[in-house]
């Protein structure tokens, strides 16, 4: 779980906000954490009321000052509605009280001199950011982000969990809207940072890979004076910041980066490293799979060398380092079965890691029958039919049966694609009747798909199948 124990008197919310937004607070005032969840307050507690799509914080404000809550942050029209029934208590009323979380986390994180590291990116930020504080874990003690903390609420919270037990802060950093990594990058302020890639991502809200672009990067403005970029050398996109900004570390398969890396699937697709980080060499066997894991290994080595670990600690770390457990769903997660092999990837899907997930698919060099379910990706926007016929075409190049499923796939193959190797289902109890009738031995499924899709329904179908 994330607790948090930032402390702020009177004189600290004085320089956060200003005078006429603080209502009846007293000198005396101690504030001991930072809350949104009201059934988190205890006594000298700060209550933050945010207004979500089912509840509003600020039904809970009263419950809260019974629980001991020393000031509440309210908003300017919930105030003025409820002024004369609040009689004295203390409340600080804003415009935006999303915003103003962000603002006391940020005053927070000034508190602290120790490396924040900020990772951003299309795809792969997750599981980078996990990689990333198991290596540093070896030489510092680590806060990194929690679960998926990685947006403007999650973000500050983290910010606000810093404390003097910690000597390095790892973050994930998320966005789908134009300006929220610069926001975010604000209330941060990094000392690192790291863009994994550009993809297509979130292109409904952000229209194409220029959009996508634009928002990502904006973070690397928001680099303290005396910290230092991360750039992926390998992604086009990303490159051309080698040659823009003023301190920085190129890293990748490139082999002009400073630290390189050259990658090795075995047959279970499991990485092979070797890795050259400008002053010693290191040599890694990971437990992870797929070729994204290895570059999400090359990065994490950037930065845990310019941190100052040693070869030994870097190679300790990576080695330990576990593939993040799922409920269901996972992120490249390898699961045998019985005779056969599931490249489950259903957490999520988009054009990037969709094409990255098939490519781990191309790269095994096994006698076997490979199969792709695949279904929807969101959030595409006017891109969604290309991109679902581009994924589908490849889909059918790389493995030998294709199972389609979703509105957006079955337009797109009805539409673009004729190929022999594609078949389109309606629903997932089709996908699971199909299955179930299918008599080669020895496949390898890639199950994958949009959140929403729930594809881990299909990945049990097989479990259970088999």
């Amino acid at each position: 779980m994330i607790e948090n124990t930032a402390e702020f008197d009177y004189l600290d919310l004085l320089k956060i906000f200003k005078a006429g937004q603080l209502i009846n607070l007293f000198p005396e005032i101690r504030i001991n954490n930072v809350t949104i969840d009201s059934r988190k307050v205890v006594k000298n507690s700060l209550f933050v009321a945010l207004k979500g799509e089912k509840t509003d914080g600020h039904d809970k404000v009263m419950e809260s000052f019974e629980k001991g809550a020393s000031v509440c942050i309210v908003d300017k029209d919930w105030y003025l509605t409820h002024k004369n029934k609040i009689d004295s208590l203390p409340m600080i009323v804003t415009d935006n009280n999303l915003e103003a979380l962000g603002l006391m986390a940020n005053y927070h994180r000034s508190r602290f001199n120790y490396p924040v590291i900020a990772i951003g990116g299309s795809n792969g930020k997750t599981s980078t950011k996990e990689m990333t504080a198991t290596v540093l874990s070896q030489k510092f003690k680590v806060l990194k982000t929690f679960e998926n903390f990685n947006n403007l609420l999650g973000v500050p919270l983290m910010l606000l969990s810093m404390s003097k037990q910690y000597e390095v802060a790892v973050l994930e950093l998320g966005t789908n809207q134009p300006g929220e990594m610069f926001t975010l990058g604000k209330i941060v302020q990094p000392t690192h940072v790291l863009i994994t890639n550009i993809g297509k991502e979130h292109l409904e809200f952000l229209t194409d890979l220029d959009g996508v672009e634009m928002e990502e990067t904006s973070i690397f403005g928001e680099v303290r004076s005396d910290g230092i970029a991360f750039v992926n050398y390998d992604d086009e996109r990303l490159k051309k910041y080698g040659h823009i900004l003023n301190k920085f570390i190129t890293y990748g398969t490139n082999k002009d980066a400073s630290v390189v890396g050259e990658i090795k699937l075995d047959n279970e697709l499991r990485p092979e490293l070797k890795i050259n980080s400008g002053v010693e060499s290191i040599e890694a066997k990971l437990q992870t799979y797929g070729t994204v894991s290895a570059k999400n290994a090359i990065a994490t080595v950037a930065i845990a060398s310019q941190l100052g670990l040693s070869a030994v600690e870097i190679k300790q770390g990576l080695e330990a380092f576990q593939p993040l457990l799922f409920h269901g769903y996972g992120r490249m997660a390898v699961e045998f079965v019985n005779d056969i092999t599931i490249i489950n990837d259903c957490y999520n899907s988009n054009p990037s890691s969709a094409m990255a997930a098939l490519e781990n698919l191309s790269a095994l060099n096994v006698n076997r029958k490979k199969i792709a379910i695949l279904a929807d990706m969101r959030e595409l926007g006017e891109s969604s039919l290309d991109e679902h016929k581009n994924i589908i075409e490849y889909a059918s190049e790389v493995a030998d049966l294709v199972m389609i499923l979703g509105e957006e796939m079955n337009i797109a193959f009805e539409m673009f694609v004729f190929k022999e190797n594609v078949i389109c289902f309606e629903s997932k109890s089709d996908i699971q009747e199909f299955i179930s009738n299918m008599e080669e031995p020895n496949c390898i499924f890639l199950v994958k798909g949009s959140r929403g899709m729930k594809m881990e329904e299909v990945v049990s179908f097989i479990k259970d199948d088999r």
